[in-house]
């Protein structure tokens, strides 16, 4: 039997141990009450590290760490205070600056100087305690909690407040299964290879665990110009899918976008968007192909790839031509330092026009991520649900990344997580499932990390 319960006596000396933080966080606890084992699963507030606080100039104050509290903001006058295990820092002085969130190690408190206050850090998440498994801690983005698809969400959690607001509460929900014995589960890892690959669902399983990671997108280069720029993350996905003994589900894995794609004008496998041609194949980069679980030709759990990285003339000035991460139900849209940037893949159509006045990026498709207008001149879109859009080549001198593909999680499915990736950062990484080096945007000239698939049941 299984409930959800707001409180249970059961797993309360574990608790104790986890602090209640930062933006989401999953993981299962095993503690015994009296004769029989209890598995208790736990969603709450959490990152790896939590954000830095925005600043405009100076030095910003820091997300707490695993090991330490973040540091305060510098700028001007003094008095900011570092954060502490559990404990945000203070502003400089009254209110002039945002406090640290707390958390495992709270963040350091804002500056203040000539009439700008400075935002806080973020406090950081923790599952490291004794008995806990299968943990995976996610960061908010900005002022967008993580998680959202999640189907025990509440409106409103851990959004952040707007201007002269309150920010949203937290929240805290269990599940826990008390049968006598803690079930097992058994791990099935899918690598890329470039093909579909297959899972056979064993005799008396009738539903699975599935953890999907996206390809990230390749890196942009120089080329004849003077810099080039990163690819974007994959983005992460998980589900619990119902399933027949003996039936046979076709799984993806999406690869890395690439620099120099060898594919030219054809998408990578798990449709990451590649060239218009490849006649000159010197400066944009392949999106990320997406990762998927499939059952009669249509997918069942997506997770999007990044986008490819883009190029500029001249290095130095500001902006950046960076592809999109991939995941969440839309995928981050491109960079695009003039003209108008390529969008992320979205729950129905694939990412809108990275506009350049030289050449124009193609629109993403279902599964497919768009190409740049002409050769390698700007990034290609991660493929995904839908795939992002190809960078657009402008002015001459900027080529744009391309926008990352979005994730999915069909009706079918339950207890469904579409997480995007943050620049080049993988998400979940914390999950003990995760293998290094997965979905993790490639640096200039590089490859993208290939993405992952887990089932588990």
């Amino acid at each position: 039997m299984t409930r959800r319960v707001a409180n249970a006596t059961c797993c309360s000396p574990v608790f104790a141990t986890l602090p209640l933080v930062g933006s989401f966080l999953t993981v299962c606890i095993t503690a015994t009450e009296g004769a029989r084992v209890v598995r208790c699963s736990v969603r709450k507030g959490g990152g790896y590290s939590g954000q830095p606080g925005w600043q405009a100039s100076g030095t910003p104050a820091t997300g707490g760490t695993q090991s330490a509290g973040g540091s305060a903001g510098t700028r001007g006058k003094t008095g900011a205070t570092a954060g502490a295990q559990y404990v945000g820092g203070n502003p400089t002085g009254n209110s002039y600056g945002g406090g640290g969130g707390g958390g495992w190690y709270g963040g350091g408190g804002g500056a203040y100087d000539n009439g700008n206050a400075m935002g806080g850090g973020g406090g950081s998440g923790y599952a490291g305690a004794a008995g806990t498994t299968n943990a995976a801690l996610l960061s908010g983005y900005g002022t967008q909690p993580p998680a959202t698809g999640d189907p025990d969400y509440v409106a409103g959690s851990g959004t952040g407040g707007p201007v002269a607001g309150t920010g949203g509460n937290g929240l805290v929900v269990l599940a826990y299964t008390a049968t006598g014995t803690v079930p097992a589960t058994t791990p099935v890892e899918f690598n890329y290879t470039g093909a579909d690959q297959t899972f056979t669902v064993p005799a008396g399983v009738s539903s699975i665990w599935v953890k999907l990671w996206g390809g990230a997108g390749g890196g942009g280069a120089a080329g004849g110009w003077s810099q080039g720029f990163p690819g974007g993350a994959g983005g992460f996905s998980s589900a619990k899918i119902p399933v027949t003994p003996g039936e046979s589900l076709v799984v993806m894995v999406g690869q890395g976008g690439a620099y120099r794609f060898p594919n030219g004008a054809s998408p990578n496998y798990g449709g990451g968007g590649g060239y218009a041609s490849s006649s000159d194949n010197q400066y944009g980069a392949s999106g990320g192909g997406r990762s998927a679980i499939r059952r009669s030709g249509a997918d069942i759990v997506t997770a999007g790839g990044g986008g490819g990285g883009g190029s500029r003339y001249s290095s130095g000035a500001g902006g950046s031509n960076q592809g999109g991460a991939g995941g969440g139900t839309t995928g981050e849209d491109g960079y695009q330092i003039s003209g108008t940037p390529p969008t992320g893949g979205g729950a129905m159509a694939g990412g809108a026009a990275g506009v350049g006045s030289n050449c124009t990026g193609t629109a993403g498709s279902q599964y497919t991520g768009g190409k740049p207008g002409c050769n390698s001149y700007g990034g290609g879109g991660g493929g995904g649900w839908y795939g992002g859009r190809g960078g657009g080549y402008n002015g001459g001198n900027q080529m744009g990344g391309g926008g990352g593909g979005s994730s999915y999680v069909a009706p079918a499915a339950t207890r469904g997580v579409t997480v995007d990736g943050w620049g080049t950062v993988a998400p979940a990484t914390e999950d003990p499932d995760y293998v290094s080096g997965v979905a993790i945007g490639a640096p200039v000239a590089g490859t993208g990390g290939n993405g992952l698939v887990v089932v588990r049941y």
